[in-house]
């Protein structure tokens, strides 16, 4: 209908009965499908979309098994190649620069990751060292210097492997979908469920290594006997929990960006959807607004430590609080411009998924 033509050159396959034996008309033009004969493709509208294309192609496919395995599945698709959001997020532009991204995942999910860890590791270390380490005897000093860096150094290779192994699964998915490897409808729903909770694991991964490591540090001073006040112990624990909401924060929307944008529309293409697949969408959405008001919570963080802070002590951290509080504000813009183009994403996917009314 849309080249007013049929997809496939058969007008020399023989129409006529055979001698038994022979093979049929039938068998005739499957084995020249199977033979890489192109369909008219090239015959399409320019202005087709990429989504609707490939939806032709799979329908042509000579195989049923590579071809969609139900009409709810099909009726999926379609919707997706009438909804411009989603279809463009589902079947980028060649070129463009989300096709060429999901390629790199491991690198960008460790940029996303630890880069906002390694400057609140870089602010921990400045604040404990000029506010708490100076004030403690020497030989406490260089034991919570050590012990410190350590734990610091432990932590950060913990959740270079925890990040690792959760992305582990869906990467492999999707390189094997593009060498055209067929996976089952459950193997591609993990896939799926995997990358829509990503961002909220790697969240309590940094979170939960902030925190063990502000209760580990003064533990193991204690069991190896050097003495700290206890002022200074609840001193570095609260630092501790300040730079883990800003280590928490902040990668929970640079890797959901990234998941929502690039990642998970890949498992889309290929499978049936789930109704759950929409309610986990719903509440990405929920979690997103929750971490946008913590986002925006930072700073204050910053402003009300400072409150805590003997007078004589504020001079020799103000310009660390000062870079705080700005670097906050600015992320926090980031953070707010990301969760604008995240909910846009979630709300088209959505519309998809859950068959809800389409928007050009």
């Amino acid at each position: 209908m849309l080249t007013g033509a049929r997809p496939f050159d058969d007008s020399d396959a023989d129409l006529h009965s055979h001698p038994p034996g022979d093979r049929t008309t039938l068998d005739a033009m499957l084995a020249r499908r199977r033979g890489h004969d192109e369909p008219a493709v090239a015959e399409l509208p320019a202005d087709c979309p990429n989504a609707l294309r490939r939806v032709l192609l799979k329908s042509l496919a000579p195989e049923p098994k590579d071809r969609f395995s139900s009409g709810a599945e099909l009726a999926q698709q379609l919707d997706v190649c009438l909804d411009a959001h989603a279809r463009d997020l589902v079947d980028p532009p060649p070129g463009s620069r989300r096709l060429r991204m999901r390629r790199w995942t491991h690198p960008i999910m460790f940029l996303a990751i630890a880069v906002p860890n390694l400057l609140a590791i870089l602010y921990s270390y400045h604040h404990n060292t000029t506010l708490i380490i100076s004030k403690l005897p020497p030989g406490a000093q260089d034991s919570f210097e050590r012990i410190t860096r350590i734990d610091y150094t432990i932590a950060f290779l913990i959740g270079t492997v925890g990040t690792l192994s959760m992305v582990l699964y869906l990467t492999a998915v999707a390189g094997g979908l593009r060498r055209g490897r067929v996976y089952t409808g459950a193997q591609l729903a993990r896939a799926r469920k995997d990358t829509l909770l990503l961002g909220q694991r790697c969240a309590l991964l940094c979170l939960g290594l902030w925190v063990v490591t502000g209760i580990i540090v003064p533990i193991t001073l204690e069991v190896s006997g050097s003495e700290v006040p206890w002022n200074t112990v609840v001193h570095f624990t609260a630092s501790q929990l300040v730079c883990g909401a800003i280590a928490v924060v902040y990668p929970f929307f640079f890797v959901n960006f990234f998941a929502v944008r690039c990642l998970y529309p890949v498992f889309l293409r290929h499978g049936e959807i789930s109704a759950s697949d929409a309610r986990m969408l719903k509440r990405l959405g929920r979690r997103s607004t929750f971490f946008l008001a913590a986002a925006a919570a930072v700073p204050l963080l910053g402003v009300a430590g400072a409150t805590f802070i003997p007078p004589e002590d504020l001079p020799r951290v103000i310009v660390a609080l000062r870079v705080l509080c700005v670097g906050s504000v600015v992320a926090f813009v980031g953070a707010y411009w990301m969760f604008r183009m995240l909910s846009e994403d979630l709300q088209a996917l959505q519309r998809v998924v859950s068959g809800a009314p389409r928007h050009e």
